[in-house]
C-alpha cells in the first residue's frame, strides 16, 4: 500500500475493492457498454446502411453482377433491385405472402459463354419440356423458372448494350422487366412497366 500513500485514506477501502474485483467489474462493463450501444440511437450511415443490408437480404428480387465486373457497379445494381422490386409492390405482386415470385437476376458480359457453361453442365435450352434445367433463351437474356419453390435464375447480358450504343441502364431494366414479366404471367399477376 506504499505505492498508494499519496492517495488520501478514505479510498483505501475503495481501492481495494476495484482491484480485488477488477475482472468481475470489466465484465459488467462490457455488459452494460454493449447494452447501451443498443439503445443508443445510431449514426445516420450506420442506420442507413444496416437498413439497406437487411433490405437486400429479404428482397424477392436480387441483381448481381458477375464476378469479372467492376465492384464499381454495386451502386447501379442496388438502384436496379429497389426499382424492380418497388415496380413489384406497385404491380400487387406481395399481396399474397404465401405466393411471393423470386429472381435472382446476375449480369453477365456474354449470353452465349454464359449457355455453353450451362449446356456443360447438362442444363437443356428452349425447350419447354419440363425438365429441372429448361432455360429460356431470348436476345440478351436467358431464365429458368423453377414453379416448385417460384425461383428464377436469370442471365442479363450487357456486351451488346455496349456495342449498340444504347443506354445501358436502360437496356438492363427493358431485360429484367422482360424476364418478370414472362414469369409473371404464368401466374396471371399485372406486368411491370
Amino acid at each position: 500500500m506504499a505505492v498508494l500513500s499519496f492517495l488520501p485514506t478514505y479510498n483505501l477501502p475503495l481501492l481495494s475493492f476495484l482491484w480485488l474485483h477488477q475482472e468481475e467489474l470489466a465484465s459488467r462493463i462490457t455488459l452494460i457498454t454493449s447494452m447501451l450501444n443498443e439503445l443508443l440511437p445510431m449514426t445516420k450511415e450506420n442506420a442507413e446502411a444496416q437498413t439497406i443490408a437487411e433490405l437486400q437480404q429479404e428482397l424477392p428480387i436480387t441483381i448481381a453482377a458477375d464476378s469479372r465486373f467492376s465492384s464499381s457497379l454495386k451502386p447501379l445494381l442496388t438502384e436496379l433491385e429497389m426499382w424492380l422490386n418497388f415496380q413489384a409492390l406497385k404491380a400487387d405482386w406481395y399481396g399474397d405472402e404465401e405466393f411471393v415470385l423470386n429472381f435472382d437476376f446476375t449480369l453477365i458480359r456474354s449470353l452465349d459463354e454464359k449457355m455453353q457453361q450451362l449446356e456443360a453442365a447438362g442444363a437443356s435450352c428452349n425447350t419447354s419440356n419440363g425438365s429441372a434445367a429448361a432455360w429460356n433463351i431470348e436476345k440478351g437474356y436467358a431464365y429458368h423458372y423453377e414453379s416448385s419453390n417460384l425461383m428464377t435464375t436469370a442471365f442479363i447480358a450487357v456486351d451488346d448494350l455496349l456495342e449498340a450504343g444504347v443506354g445501358i441502364e436502360q437496356g438492363i431494366k427493358d431485360r429484367l422487366t422482360a424476364v418478370a414479366n414472362s414469369v409473371a404471367s404464368e401466374h396471371g399477376l399485372l406486368g411491370l412497366v
